[in-house]
């Protein structure tokens, strides 16, 4: 947490997401990059070589001011040393996670929109694509989250052990804010959840509860199909005000997080997502 890039289109929802990376650096010592990227002109039918380099110098120096002055309008808790401003050219998915890998970037905290037809295959997509290619963890905040600390974290896990390494940075989040963590087993409810596999579950949370033994665990149980049902029943279930998952390869998550659904769930979020790469 100590370096978080926030992809910044200057609308309102990337304004959200800035104010909560900002807080997030500011508990934590750390620093916030606000990156912009554009589309240059490139075309050889517009302009000469030189007239089209012009003019994408001075697209960018006019993107930089725009992106300070957006800059100074939501950060007041960070030293200004803290903060910097980057402006990139497309493509869009792949200079953001290049850059967040060139600059050791720790987080990516980026809004999301809630949408529908034309406006949502674009959206979810670009969302979702940066969820699935990410090598560190993605925070997702929606459009409609209004700024409060979080004081509950919901952690969702099929209790696999490479899981700790996920749940020792929501613990990590939740320690800034004093906030309270549930560790929430997905359960599937096709399947038959045997007297073996409860036993494990029961051992997995012994084993956490003595790991994080500075943080006082809660543990539940719950059984989805899909994205929307989850976050149904956990809005009626489960008051929480961050859902923290884990992007595996190969297991029922893995099905919840299927292309499709993670472009649905772009736009469907009503609270802040944070998705950790499995092992990371």
């Amino acid at each position: 947490m100590k370096s978080i890039l926030v992809p910044i289109d200057f609308s309102p929802t990337s304004e959200k997401a800035l104010r909560f990376a900002v807080d997030i650096a500011s508990k934590a010592n750390g620093t916030v990059i606000l990156y912009h990227v554009y589309i240059p002109v490139g075309s050889t039918f517009i302009g000469t070589e030189e007239t089209r380099k012009q003019y994408n110098t001075q697209t960018e120096a006019n993107l930089l001011k725009r992106l300070h002055r957006f800059k100074k309008k939501v950060i007041q808790t960070l030293d200004e040393s803290s903060v910097a401003a980057v402006i990139g050219r497309s493509p869009i998915i792949d200079n953001i996670l290049g850059f967040a890998e060139a600059n050791q970037a720790d987080m990516i905290v980026m809004g999301t929109q809630g949408a529908t037809g034309l406006k949502k295959e674009i959206i979810g997509s670009t969302a979702a694509s940066i969820i699935e290619q990410s090598n560190i963890p993605v925070l997702l905040v929606p459009e409609k989250f209004e700024w409060k600390e979080p004081e509950h974290f919901v952690f969702a896990t099929n209790y696999q052990p490479a899981d700790r390494k996920a749940l020792t940075l929501t613990v990590a989040l939740a320690k800034i804010y004093n906030a309270a963590v549930t560790v929430l087993h997905l359960l599937d409810p096709y399947l038959q959840f045997s007297d073996k596999q409860q036993a494990d579950f029961s051992e997995y949370a012994f084993v956490l509860q003595r790991t994080f033994s500075d943080c006082n665990l809660k543990f539940k149980e719950l059984k989805t199909t899909a994205i929307a049902d989850t976050m149904e029943k956990l809005d009626d279930e489960i008051g929480h005000d961050v859902l923290v998952m884990v992007r595996r390869k190969k297991d029922f998550l893995e099905r919840l997080f299927a292309q499709s659904l993670i472009k649905n769930m772009a736009c469907i979020v009503k609270k802040p997502l944070l998705v950790v790469p499995e092992g990371k």
